[in-house]
């Protein structure tokens, strides 16, 4: 073959189109399908994560207040905290190991430096009891994370052969740093429609002393008006308690002794803020209690009166 032909032949080799075999063009294709696929995918996944941090932004503001808001001593877990309490606090037996043991189930409930039997005096004690049951009556907010948790409970007390079933209302105090719980204070016993003001354990009031004469009429005054309050009808409260809206214990409690008072001057002319702590006995279960409470007193004529009433 000469020199020109070689040469048109390997001209007209040029000019022809380069084909890709069929597999090839297949597989680049499968390729490039693949990468527009994950490139998509990648888009729309990055466009919801923008989206809901969109929404999450929107809303953070009202959201997130609400929920710094909330009271935390009054969510479920606050209400199942203080029943877990009331079973430990109304199951007991009468004995020095049993004190001990008592005192051991209550002491991840209480406050560090609180009476570790909770007001209850042990060595008083006329029966065993055993908790049954609880419910919630009401949750009474004390503060921005602190309740007051009225519960019914139900318990039964026993002694050899005698046996007797027992409802009482208490009023608990609670109070959480948004990790746990804590009883703040003694549980009290109350009237189901109670509406006096129940409040957590706080600091007594700083203010002037009454004088001496005052602060020795009121101590007098004071077992009168207890004995009143735990076993006198409504009507006759009103000699000794000028709020109709604190209702008496009717005799649930019995008053036995006041072993503590402090008295202040009122803010109100003429009245006077006592702070005491009274001795109780349960009328069916004849354990004695320890309960503080906060009174607004003043003089009528010769004679004192409550005018309001604070359970600690």
């Amino acid at each position: 073959m000469g020199l020109k032909e070689r040469l048109n032949k390997w001209r007209e080799k040029r000019r022809k189109p380069f084909r890709i075999p069929s597999y090839k063009a297949k597989k680049i294709g499968n390729v490039v399908f693949w990468v527009l696929f994950l490139w998509m995918f990648t888009v729309s996944i990055t466009g919801l994560i923008t989206n809901n941090k969109l929404k999450a932004m929107v809303q953070k503001g009202p959201d997130s207040k609400v929920q710094l808001d909330q009271n935390g001593a009054t969510r479920p877990e606050a209400v199942e905290f203080t029943k877990q309490f009331a079973k430990e606090y109304f199951t007991w037996k009468r004995g020095d190991n049993e004190r001990a043991n008592r005192e051991g189930r209550l002491k991840p409930y209480l406050l560090e430096g609180a009476d570790p039997q909770a007001g209850l005096d042990m060595h008083s004690l006329q029966w065993d009891a055993n908790y049954v049951q609880a419910s919630i009556v009401r949750v009474k907010e004390t503060g921005k994370q602190s309740a007051d948790m009225v519960l019914k409970v139900d318990y039964k007390l026993t002694r050899q052969d005698e046996g007797k079933d027992v409802t009482e209302t208490i009023a608990v105090p609670i109070q959480t740093d948004g990790k746990g719980f804590i009883v703040t204070g003694n549980p009290q016993v109350v009237k189901v429609d109670n509406k006096a003001k129940i409040k957590v354990d706080k600091d007594e009031k700083q203010s002037d002393e009454a004088d001496y004469k005052a602060k020795q009429e009121i101590r007098d005054f004071l077992p009168t008006f207890f004995k009143s309050y735990t076993t006198a009808t409504q009507k006759e409260l009103e000699y000794v308690l000028h709020n109709k809206d604190i209702k008496g214990l009717e005799g649930a409690l019995h008053f036995e002794q006041i072993k503590e008072t402090k008295v202040y001057v009122g803010s109100k002319k003429g009245t006077f803020d006592v702070y005491t702590i009274a001795e109780m006995k349960d009328a069916v279960s004849e354990s004695k209690m320890t309960m503080k409470y906060v009174l607004t007193v003043k003089k009528e004529g010769k004679q004192y009166i409550v005018t309001d009433m604070t359970v600690k």
